[in-house]
Formats: C-alpha cells, sequence, structure tokens
C-alpha cells in the first residue's frame, strides 16, 4: 500500500476515533455478505434427481420423497414405505481476479490501488441425506414423515486470496422434520398438507483489514466469525388429479419460512475490538410453487415434466443487529423471483430395472453483477442427469442417479465498505472477476416397500 495514502487515511481515523482502527466490516464482518438466498436444495429424492426431479409435483416416482414435492402423493403410494438416501455433491466456484481494487478517501479526493491477494476456488463437497415414511391410516387416508434438507450453502476459501474481506468460510446447514397428511377425495383427485420443523445452523467468516494510525502501516489480517441458529415453522400442501391411471397433473406450495437467527460475532487480531458480542438477524427463505405433469406413454415409457416459481424477491436485504453500540449492519440483494424447468423420461426395461434421464434450467435470481457476491456465486443453472431403479424383489428397492450442473460463467463486481459506515466510503474493497463454476452429484438409495 501506498504510504501516503495510508497516512492520509491515518489522519482520517484518528479524527474519527483517537484508536486503532479496524478498517473492516466490523458491524457487518461476516454477515454482511451471508447468503440468505438461491441455495434451497432440490436434492431430497435420488429417484427424482434421475429425471431432473422433472414430474415430482405429480408424484412421478410414486415414492415417499413426495412428501416434500407434494404431500398428495402419498396416496399414491402402495402400502408402508421406508426410504432413505443420500446426495454426495462436489463443486467447482473458480473465481478470476480481473481488476479487483481498494480505494482511500484522501485530501487531493479517492484514489485506487490493486487488491492484493491470489484468485481462488470456493468450491466444496458436502453429502444432503433423506429419510422417508408413508403408512396407511385406513382406506382413504394416509400419514407419512419427512426428514431432509430444503437449504444448504459451503464455499471456502484460502485466508489469503484477493477476496478475503468478502468472505472466508460459509456455512449454512438446514434440517426439516415434515409429517404429512394425504386424502384421497375421489377417485381421481387427491389432496395433501403437511407441517414442518425448520432448523438453520449458519457460521460466516472473513478476514479483517487493520490498520495502525500511529504508524500508517496495514497489519496483519484480523479474523471474524458470526455462529446463529434458529427454528422456524413452515407449511406444504397440494393436489393431484389423475386423469386416467396413466396420466396425471399436480400442483402443490410450500410456506416462506421466518427465522430470527440468535447467535454471535467474535473477532480477533483487531486490537481493542477484539472479542464477543451478540447478533441478530430476521432471515426469510422464500415460499415456492410447484406445477408438474406425468403421462405413460406405454408399458415401457414415461415422459414428464416441472414447473417450479420461487418468490426470491422477498430478499431485499440483510439486517444484523447487535447487542453493543455497533450500527445495524445492511447489506442489500434486491433479488428477483426466480423459475426452474424440467423435463424428463423413463424406460422399463425389465420388471427388475428402469432407466430415466432428465434436463433442467435453472434460473438465478441475482439481479447483477453488483448483487453477486463470493459466498454463493450463483448464475443460471443447466441439468443433466441419469439414474437407474434396480428392483431386488417386492420388498427393496435401490435407486442410483448422477447429475452434471453447468453454471454460466458469472461477473462479480461487488464494494464493500471496510469502515464499518464510521466514515462511508473512506475506503471500500471491490471484488471484480469472473467465476467459472460446475457440480457433480451422485446418489444412492434404499426404499423398502413393507
Amino acid at each position: 500500500m501506498n504510504p501516503n495514502i495510508t497516512m492520509r487515511v491515518t489522519r482520517i481515523a484518528r479524527n474519527a476515533s483517537g484508536r486503532l482502527l479496524c478498517f473492516t466490516l466490523v458491524a457487518s464482518a461476516v454477515a454482511g455478505q451471508a447468503q440468505g438466498a438461491a441455495f434451497s436444495l432440490h436434492e431430497n429424492s435420488v429417484r427424482a434427481m434421475g429425471t431432473a426431479y422433472a414430474g415430482s409435483g405429480a408424484n412421478a416416482g410414486t415414492d415417499a420423497a413426495t412428501i416434500f414435492w407434494n404431500p398428495a402423493g402419498m396416496s399414491l403410494v402402495d402400502g408402508r414405505q421406508v426410504q432413505v438416501g443420500g446426495i454426495y455433491v462436489t463443486s467447482s466456484l473458480d473465481f478470476k481476479n480481473k481488476g479487483s481494487s481498494q480505494s482511500f478517501l484522501t485530501a487531493r479526493g479517492i484514489l485506487t490501488a490493486p487488491s492484493t491477494g491470489a484468485s481462488d476456488n470456493g468450491g466444496t463437497d458436502a453429502i444432503i441425506p433423506n429419510l422417508y415414511g408413508v403408512m396407511d391410516l385406513n382406506d382413504k387416508l394416509k400419514l407419512g414423515l419427512g426428514i431432509y434438507a430444503p437449504f444448504g450453502l459451503s464455499t471456502q476459501y484460502d485466508s489469503g486470496w484477493v477476496g478475503r474481506y468478502h468472505a472466508l468460510e460459509s456455512s449454512i446447514e438446514t434440517i426439516s422434520i415434515n409429517p404429512a397428511l394425504s386424502y384421497e377425495a375421489t377417485e381421481r383427485l387427491t389432496i395433501g398438507a403437511g407441517v414442518s420443523a425448520n432448523y438453520i445452523d449458519a457460521k460466516l467468516t472473513q478476514a479483517v483489514f487493520v490498520l495502525d494510525p500511529f504508524s500508517g502501516r496495514q497489519l496483519s489480517d484480523g479474523h471474524a466469525k458470526i455462529s446463529a441458529d434458529d427454528w422456524g415453522y413452515a407449511f406444504n400442501a397440494g393436489m393431484i388429479y389423475a386423469f386416467d391411471d396413466g396420466s396425471r397433473v399436480g400442483l402443490a406450495y410450500r410456506s416462506d419460512i421466518t427465522h430470527t437467527l440468535d447467535g454471535a460475532r467474535t473477532l480477533t487480531g483487531v486490537g481493542p475490538l477484539s472479542g464477543r458480542v451478540g447478533a441478530r438477524a430476521d432471515l426469510a427463505l422464500p415460499e415456492s410453487v410447484i406445477a408438474s405433469g406425468y403421462t405413460r406413454l406405454s408399458d415401457k415409457w414415461s415422459i414428464m415434466g416441472d414447473l417450479i416459481w420461487t418468490r426470491w424477491s422477498r430478499f431485499e436485504e440483510l439486517r444484523i443487529q447487535f447487542d453493543d453500540s455497533s450500527t445495524d449492519s445492511v447489506t442489500r440483494y434486491d433479488w428477483n423471483d426466480s423459475w426452474r424447468f424440467s423435463v424428463g423420461a423413463e424406460y422399463r426395461s425389465s420388471r427388475q430395472w428402469s432407466i430415466r434421464a432428465g434436463l433442467a434450467f435453472d434460473q438465478t435470481p441475482i439481479p447483477n453483477a453488483q448483487r453477486r457476491d463470493p459466498r454463493l456465486p450463483g448464475s443460471d443453472r443447466r441439468w443433466v442427469t441419469i439414474g437407474a431403479t434396480y428392483r431386488a424383489n417386492d420388498l427393496l428397492r435401490v435407486d442410483f442417479a448422477y447429475a452434471y450442473i453447468k453454471l454460466d460463467d458469472a461477473r462479480i463486481d461487488n464494494t464493500i465498505d471496510l469502515t464499518s459506515g464510521a466514515i462511508p466510503g473512506a475506503f471500500t474493497d471491490t471484488l471484480i472477476g469472473s467465476y467459472d463454476s460446475d457440480s457433480h452429484l451422485i446418489g444412492v438409495e434404499i426404499r423398502l416397500d413393507l
């Protein structure tokens, strides 16, 4: 860093506080870039993944995972059923730096210098599990229970990468416990509804820029972490109408979930500002509507499709409040509603084996490069999937599936204020570059028909 620039910034810092100054997001050190949107998980059924989740809302697979997609589909499940599965996900988020910079307010105006640090890959590996069960209550009524992860996020960068003041580690884990009922209203119409308890646990970290006002030199980076959790509650409901034994349509709704995350922000390596303070944030996870169709063309072939709308426009900002005198951290997102389209086909080659494939397009809710950040640098995604089912006997079925997801190249031009709002605009960091991203998914699932 140019010493003339740092000394001018130092004089501004002394006038503002007269003590060691952390040029960082002290109030929003972790939460300022926390992703609260565009991390919904579809990976809640291995069988459905084989068709890119096409037709899931019409219960194309007639299995217990319909609890997640459309609880009305439980009425199409024969007898009692239990299934458990998991999907392994490995992702690449390859960032290329293309002019990231820091800007300083001086007596001569705003001066800009290149940011230090290397490009990096923020991709990680994860396993997404699920468990479902369905049983008869009487000839018309079914009871089911689903345990799955409806949302999730995992990215991690090296401590010295160029965007370290924006993000280092991001981990958001959820688990939903979803009991549901379905009712066979007529020979053609089934309806269903459920409630869910949703637990969320978040851990978000980033580096802290520390400047010593007495020497005018940058000190070693500090570190900021926020960890918080909460329980929230929601419901889902749906209907399925069968035109005949081989064709049906479904319509389902999943409600939004309101969370008030409660936890703490911890700062280390920042002198007198180091320590732990309580923190909290309201987070609304969006609702969605699913329209699905399924048609059996012959004894061997079936086709299916899905259309999903998700109300990401709920996510306008993320506001973090602290128990000390820190001002609220407010980060604007202004995301858009999004759509997902999928089509799939299944071929029953024998009584023991079925194979399937699917294609899907996921629209990103992120409106532009300024609203994209490195915790989850989403973009439009294209899916290609294949899957198979092996029926060992009347009791046991095993599903396998693979999916490849390619994300459009995504440009990022994200600016954060490193002064915590004490001197707005005096010191900013802008991450400029592009992401080349993709993911591979492999799933295995076991189903028992009891």
